[in-house]
């Protein structure tokens, strides 16, 4: 797994409430479980994986770079992605602290899949050794986390197979679903099915 070296684009703080959404404790939830199951692993500033949800128009929920996920619900754990500036690679938030490294991946998957309402994204070194097994689709090369390579590569997979389980080569997996909830279970889906195996 890389290691974790910060964000690798720009963004400007709109301002520092977030919009209410009973949502934002399930994907705390979800962010919570994923640590407890080792589907996103700590590292010393946080947590590798970063967990979103589809908000009002273009805009999407999605947990803070560096957090650390807490079984009690911590606002300031999440922040909204607003837009993106094409011109100077940046992102507009709301929220106390700046968004996920894998801010990119999601946005363009969001935009890529107007259906698509949840991105989870996590790590788990397994799902890679028995990818063959389980078949799961995964992109062809492998690219730096956080770069428009690593979520264009996801948008040419998502356009060849539709998946709605993936991985990024040598990266992590991504779960995509129509709520929360159901892209939680998804990925409690596949761990069972590699658990099978092991």
């Amino acid at each position: 797994m890389e290691e974790y070296q910060g964000l690798k684009f720009s963004c400007r703080q709109s301002r520092m409430a977030l919009p209410d959404d009973l949502r934002l404790p399930r994907l705390n939830h979800w962010a919570w479980l994923f640590a407890q199951l080792g589907l996103a692993p700590a590292h010393p500033a946080g947590a590798y994986g970063n967990l979103s949800c589809r908000s009002e128009a273009d805009s999407f929920l999605i947990t803070r770079a560096g957090m650390a996920p807490a079984a009690d619900f911590i606002p300031d754990n999440f922040c909204q992605i607003q837009g993106f500036d094409q011109a100077d690679s940046s992102f507009l938030y709301a929220g106390k602290h700046p968004p996920s490294s894998e801010s990119y991946l999601h946005y363009r998957l969001y935009q890529a899949l107007p259906a698509t309402a949840a991105i989870f994204h996590g790590h788990c070194p397994l799902f890679h050794e028995f990818a063959s097994a389980l078949d799961i689709p995964e992109t062809a090369a492998f690219h730096p986390y956080g770069t428009r390579e690593l979520a264009e590569s996801a948008l040419t997979l998502v356009a060849e197979c539709r998946p709605h389980f993936f991985l990024l080569r040598e990266h992590g997996f991504v779960a995509l679903g129509d709520d929360v909830d159901t892209a939680g279970r998804l990925t409690l889906d596949w761990l069972g099915r590699l658990l099978k195996l092991l």
